[in-house]
Formats: C-alpha cells, structure tokens, sequence
C-alpha cells in the first residue's frame, strides 16, 4: 500500500519543474526513489512516469544524484528539502534542523497530523511557490531554527538532533522483531 499513487507523483514532478521555472536561479537535486534504474519500477506498470523523470534528466539545473549513497548527503548539500506528504526526506531534514516541507500535489492530505504545523505541509502549486520563495529568499537561518524550536520540535521530532531516522529504523527493527517473538 502506498499513500502517494502514479498520478500524484505526476503532479507532484510537473509541479517541481514548474517551480524551476517560475525560480529561475534554483536548482533540483533529485533522488530517484525507487532505483537506479526507474525503468525497473516503471516497468512495474507506471510507464506515464518515465517522461517525467526524462525531462528531470534532461534538465539543466536538476541533478540525478542517485550516485550519493543515502539520503542525509542530499539533505546536507541542499538549502531547502521538498518531498512527498509523510515521506522520511523532509522528516529527517527537519531532524537534522534542515528546512523542508512535504508537499501535497493534489490535496489529498489535508487534515493530516503534520498539517497542522504552521508551513509544513503545503498543498498545491498555489501554496508551493510563495513557501519556497519565502523560505529560500525570505527566512533566515536563525528565523527557521526558531520556527524549528516552537512548530516543530516535540510535535514532528522530539529531539532536532540529527538522529531522528536512527531512531525510527531502531523502533520498527523493535517492534518488528517485537512482533514475531
């Protein structure tokens, strides 16, 4: 089961390039999510898919960074992570006191638990385009670390350390093995 389909993720890459033009100095790291190849997973019958991440790769200021290990490098090289509503990329950046928001292609998260923090969760292009402006452009570092302190901190991660996928890996191989015994 997954809670983002085919056809969000659609929106939600076409949303992505738009922003890079309507943001022309920007540029996008991209992480391919389900392989190297996405080919593999697109054979897997999302095929509409593979257009999109074309024009990723052909684009002059995306980068495919599937070559970087694990996720945290990414979110260190990057000023600001977007990634799918409830996916662990802006949650371990916001861990890591890192800006990132979870962006919402086609509204279908309204009213999540994370939709409730003040700027987290943006739902739309109309809501994308000003949030990334206004973070990148706007908010200072210390105006985000305090937005960490009082939104964020004890209600989307306890601790703002840095270890926060640490501890939710640590806490499913818990109740996993938990489970079985």
């Amino acid at each position: 089961y997954f809670m983002t389909t085919p056809e969000d993720m659609k929106c939600y890459l076409e949303d992505i390039l738009r922003l890079m033009e309507d943001l022309p100095s920007i540029y996008v790291l991209f992480k391919k999510k389900w392989t190297k190849d996405p080919r593999k997973f697109l054979s897997l019958g999302h095929p509409d898919l593979f257009h999109h991440y074309e024009r990723f790769k052909n684009h002059p200021r995306c980068f495919n960074i599937h070559e970087l290990d694990n996720p945290s490098q990414m979110i260190a090289l990057s000023d600001l992570t977007i990634s799918v509503p409830c996916s662990t990329t802006t949650y371990e950046a916001l861990g890591a006191r890192q800006k990132g928001i979870w962006y919402d292609a086609n509204h279908k998260f309204r009213d999540i638990y994370f939709d409730g923090v003040a700027g987290l969760v943006c739902h739309g292009y109309e809501e994308l385009l000003p949030r990334v402006r206004s973070l990148l452009f706007e908010v200072s570092e210390g105006a985000y670390a305090a937005y960490l302190d009082k939104y964020v901190k004890g209600r989307v991660e306890t601790y703002l350390d840095g270890q926060a996928i640490t501890r939710y890996r640590k806490a499913l191989i818990h109740q996993t093995t938990a489970d079985r015994g």
